[in-house]
């Protein structure tokens, strides 16, 4: 027979085990819910020593006068100064007259916070209903609505395949102008 000591002595170390089993328990499910929140966060753009903020997932928004003139969509952007976010995978829709719109797209774009022109690099596709522009890199300016691009540019369509050193294109007229050595294959009826 146990003695009242001996009784003591075991529960005590009953319940130093229970209590022990609780504690590793509820270190783990912190442990895995921690690595399972990291798992599911975005990588939010590289480390910038210009940078005061990282944003993960962004929508950005560009009115004039109450009107919506183009969105942007990003997995990451970096804000250096106040005055430049530096966007990851941009997306951007620009807004026409007659519910048309322009699709833009690339790896990387800086946008001027204060003045919304935008420079985009890395496999740049700007597209409508009817056109695709490919190339490198391109701007735009935001006070004209114009797209420029100096690096090579390829546009395809139904009745268009056209490549060019260079091409500029106003949102406001839907006009394109190429530059340096223009070469390609027209057909058909189109308008840009």
């Amino acid at each position: 027979m146990s003695t009242p000591a001996q009784q003591n002595r075991r529960l005590k170390l009953a319940l130093l085990t229970v209590i022990l089993v609780v504690v590793i328990g509820v270190a783990a499910v912190f442990v895995g819910y921690r690595q399972m929140m990291d798992a599911a966060r975005p990588p939010v753009a590289g480390t910038d020593p210009e940078a005061t903020m990282s944003i993960a997932n962004i929508h950005q928004v560009a009115k004039r006068n109450g009107i919506t003139e183009w969105s942007l969509d990003a997995e990451a952007a970096v804000l250096r100064g106040g005055k430049e976010a530096v966007v990851e995978q941009p997306s951007v829709v620009f807004f026409l007259e007659n519910d048309r719109k322009v699709y833009l797209t690339a790896d990387r774009g800086v946008i001027n916070t204060i003045t919304h022109n935008i420079r985009l690099s890395g496999n740049v596709i700007m597209k409508n209903d009817a056109y695709q522009m490919k190339t490198e890199t391109m701007n735009y300016r935001h006070d004209s609505r114009v797209f420029l691009s100096d690096a090579p540019v390829r546009i395809t369509g139904k009745a268009i395949d056209l490549s060019a050193d260079g091409a500029s294109y106003d949102l406001n007229t839907r006009k394109a102008v190429f530059q340096g050595r223009v070469k390609g294959k027209l057909g058909g009826d189109f308008t840009l």
